[in-house]
């Protein structure tokens, strides 16, 4: 990273096989492999991410900041690692995208996360430094209701409403 000059070009390359160190460091059971890179500007970046464990992927995501317009987009397959209802909504893979800012600590911004059984949608913002949502709309929309509820009947099942105040 060169500020000065206007450059961030950053890669990471994490390795942590099943026993060894960095696993047991990071409580992992697994093996985990991580890369992280991308090339720029501090005005203009373009990177991903990629994520596997003991050899599956896990995600692969494009990441970009557009003068401070944060983005990410992409797949994470989240097999084993969720359950119950977390799991059902999910199914095998979940798409993922998300925009927004962050500025004086505040996270302001749009996400969508589509999984198998439920399709997640939230705009507004959060701030960390006070600890606090702010005016941020939720809307969930069930995508395969017997995925999410077996033997339970739902039509066009859509749940809306706004989150803000302390956490």
């Amino acid at each position: 990273a060169e500020p000065d000059r206007d450059r961030f070009n950053l890669k990471l390359d994490y390795n942590a096989p099943r026993g060894g160190l960095l696993a047991g460091l990071a409580g992992a059971d697994r093996a985990i492999r991580l890369g992280l890179g991308g090339k720029g500007s501090w005005r203009r970046w373009d990177g991903a991410l990629l994520a596997e464990a003991d050899g599956k992927r896990l995600a692969a995501l494009q990441l970009t900041n557009r003068a401070g317009a944060y983005g990410v987009l992409g797949m994470a397959w989240p097999e084993g690692m969720l359950a119950g209802l977390a799991a059902r909504a999910a199914g095998t893979s979940v798409a993922i995208s998300a925009n927004g800012t962050f500025s004086d600590r505040v996270l302001d911004g749009d996400a969508r996360v589509i999984g198998e059984g439920l399709a997640l949608q939230a705009r507004g913002g959060v701030d960390l430094a006070g600890n606090a949502v702010r005016t941020m709309a939720i809307i969930a929309e069930a995508r395969d209701p017997e995925r999410l509820f077996p033997g339970i009947r739902l039509e066009e099942a859509k749940l809306t409403g706004t989150l803000d105040g302390p956490f």
